[in-house]
């Protein structure tokens, strides 16, 4: 660090964000149900959100492409399918936003619920790829416990978000609490890019 800080000389990775694609497919892969078939015609881009085909399957055309894929610096198709990188906060809402995150989400929490005894610990390495830092496992500041805890989960107007999501909140109030830990840990900084 004291030599090259600044790593021109390649001593370590450099950080980087998730192509526009990987990050949906990744969604669709950890909730186990990304498409793999091969081959086919292009599909529509307003159907980003309810198809899980491979992000490569969906038309992109200047006037048309996946919202989702779009906002993640997606190849342009007005400049030979260059691909620009940029971190603006559309990105986070995109991804907390889209009905596709609900889905995986509220799907990867059954999943999840089903198979761990822990599950905060599964949800971290199923999506982050790693375990939970000792801050995030903490008792008294552990958002996560907290978040399973909360109170918020309890009331009916919680089945709202997600309106557009095909798959529906659990009726459970514990699990749809679960579904909303997978679904911040889908937003989390940590599943986006690449160290």
């Amino acid at each position: 660090m004291k030599i090259d800080a600044d790593n021109t000389w390649l001593w370590h990775m450099n950080v980087r964000r998730l192509e526009a694609e990987a990050v949906r497919d990744s969604m669709l892969a950890l909730a186990g149900k990304l498409d793999p078939a091969m081959y086919g015609p292009d599909l529509s881009p307003d159907k980003g959100e309810e198809l899980y085909r491979r992000s490569i399957y969906f038309r992109q055309s200047p006037d048309m492409q996946v919202e989702m894929l779009k906002v993640f610096d997606v190849a342009s198709p007005n400049e030979c399918f260059q691909r620009s990188e940029s971190v603006v906060p559309q990105q986070a809402l995109a991804l907390s936003n889209s009905a596709l995150s609900f889905d995986m989400a509220r799907v990867l929490a059954g999943e999840l619920h089903s198979a761990a005894r822990d599950f905060v610990r599964t949800a971290f390495e199923r999506v982050l790829g790693r375990s939970p830092s000792a801050d995030e496992r903490r008792p008294r500041s552990n958002t996560c416990s907290r978040r399973l805890s909360c109170t918020q989960f309890r009331r009916p107007a919680a089945l709202r978000y997600g309106a557009r999501a095909r798959v529906q909140p659990a009726a459970d109030s514990a699990q749809r609490a679960r579904e909303s830990l997978v679904h911040v840990l889908l937003n989390h900084n940590d599943f986006v890019t690449v160290r």
